[in-house]
Order: C-alpha cells, then sequence, then structure tokens
C-alpha cells in the first residue's frame, strides 16, 4: 500500500526542516496529519500489509520512520519490508 506524505523537490512542497533555498518563503508541508497517517499505517501493519512511503523532505522522511518504529513496537514483524520512497 502506497502512502503519500509529503510532496516533491522539484515542485517546493517537499516536507523540509528548513525553508526552500530557491524558495525561502516554504519549507513545504505534509499531506496528511502525522497521528492519522500513524493510524493508519497501524491498520494496515496489523492486516499483514506492505507499506511504501512516498517521502522526499526530511521532516516526511522523519516522520515515516518514526511511524514504522511505532507500528513494530506495537506488532513486531521481522520481515515487514515496510520501505521509504525517494527519501
Amino acid at each position: 500500500i502506497k502512502f503519500v506524505i509529503d510532496g516533491s523537490l522539484q515542485g517546493f512542497t517537499a516536507n523540509l526542516s528548513e525553508p526552500f533555498l530557491a524558495k525561502p518563503e516554504t519549507s513545504g508541508k505534509s499531506t496528511v496529519e502525522e497521528q492519522v497517517f500513524r493510524d493508519n499505517l497501524l491498520k494496515m501493519h496489523l492486516a499483514g500489509n506492505q507499506a511504501f512511503i512516498h517521502a522526499n523532505g526530511d521532516e516526511a522522511v522523519e516522520m515515516a520512520i518514526n511511524a514504522i518504529e511505532y507500528v513494530l513496537s506495537v506488532q513486531p514483524r521481522v520481515d515487514h519490508r515496510h520501505r521509504i520512497e525517494h527519501c
């Protein structure tokens, strides 16, 4: 299952911790609230599915890592194969 939690670097919509150098008025944004993403990832994980998480910006990558760590703490699964795309 693919989750898209931020946009693109070239579109200035990736969720960054610092503003873009070429567009200092923005640092991008998430496409979903962190709690909503984590809850949806947990449901998917508990159903035995694999997650493909689209995350370009460092804030989005951090959100993805935290969510994966959380779901694995709730329900450990050695061969979960969740992954972050584009990071």
